[in-house]
Order: C-alpha cells, then structure tokens, then sequence
C-alpha cells in the first residue's frame, strides 16, 4: 500500500479512528492544546483529540468542497493552538499548502482519500501525519482496519512502538524465518 501511494512507509492499525488517535499522540502536544479540525466530518476526529487530552475547536467547511480553507481556520488560531487536523471529505483534496502556512502541524483524515492525489502526492501524504481507513464503508475496504503514515522516519518507527505497547516489532515480525518460535 504503501510502495503503490508512493508513502514512506505505513503502519497498520485495527481502525481508522486509533490511527488518528496515535496521529495526534505522536505530535507530543501539551495537555489541553487546541487542535483545529472540521465540524463536518466523523466523531472520530474529535474523539482522537479529546482522548489524546487536547481539545477539540471546530471549524466551519467551504460549501463547494466540504472541506477546511484558510478563510474557515484562521478565524480560530489562538495562543492555544498547536495543530490543525483536515479531512479530504470524500476524497476531495484538500489545499493543504494554504494550511501548512499557518506553521502547525497538520494531520490528515485520509479515510475516504485513497487514490487521491494533490500536485501528484498522495493524500495522507502531504503533511507531518496521514491516516486511512479501511472500514466496510471506505473506497478501500476490509472488515475492519486502518493506518497512519508518517514523513518523518523517527515517527514512523514510533507508530509501531505505539501500535503494540511499546514493543518495536510485532510477534510476527520478531518471530525468525526457521518458525522456532513457540507460537
């Protein structure tokens, strides 16, 4: 998957919505930090904040793309401010270059953005951290799943730390070639 985006890597999850929770975890962002994000959109994107201990401000979409604009964030940056969160809304780019300038992390809720590109980069790509969804009602679907990809390597290899308690490498990927492992 994601060799096929052209991302640097993925890590899979069990749902989209823990990989937007562990998307803001890995930003390390102060208790209470506001992280501006899409009234429109799924709970779980308010849910990832509020459970990562920072709060959640809504902002309003642009009628003809159902996504966050300039015009629609600005208005909410405060002294609180430590990251903006977009949603490609039915897998509509959206202008993240107008976002990244307000000098925040971004986060991407790429859920229903697979195959997506803007400037030919990938959806879930273009800023600090993407997710994906692989839930039965996503462009690309399994019974459940989800993933969170990083452009920083030193992130990526936190996101599989995160993903299992700690432990860098799951059972799988620990286990040698020869199967000697007792399971």
């Amino acid at each position: 998957f994601a060799k096929r985006q052209g991302l640097p890597g993925l890590t899979l999850l069990d749902s989209g919505s823990n990989a937007l929770y562990m998307a803001v975890k890995l930003l390390d962002l102060p208790p209470g930090s506001e992280v501006i994000l899409p009234s429109f959109t799924w709970i779980s994107c308010a849910h990832a904040v509020i459970l990562a201990g920072c709060t959640p401000v809504f902002c309003d979409v642009e009628l003809d793309t159902q996504n966050v604009s300039r015009r629609t964030v600005e208005p909410h940056i405060t002294s609180r401010t430590r990251a903006l969160m977009v949603v490609h809304y039915a897998g509509k780019p959206v202008r993240v270059e107008e976002i990244r300038d307000f000098g925040y992390p971004v986060i991407e809720d790429a859920a229903h953005a697979v195959d997506s590109q803007l400037g030919g980069r990938p959806c879930g790509g273009l800023t600090e951290v993407g997710i994906y969804s692989f839930d039965a009602v996503k462009n690309l679907a399994m019974p459940e799943g989800g993933g969170i990809t990083a452009r920083d390597p030193q992130l990526m290899d936190r996101t599989k730390q995160l993903r299992y308690c700690g432990v860098g490498k799951s059972g799988f990927e620990a286990a040698d070639r020869k199967n000697e492992r007792w399971w």
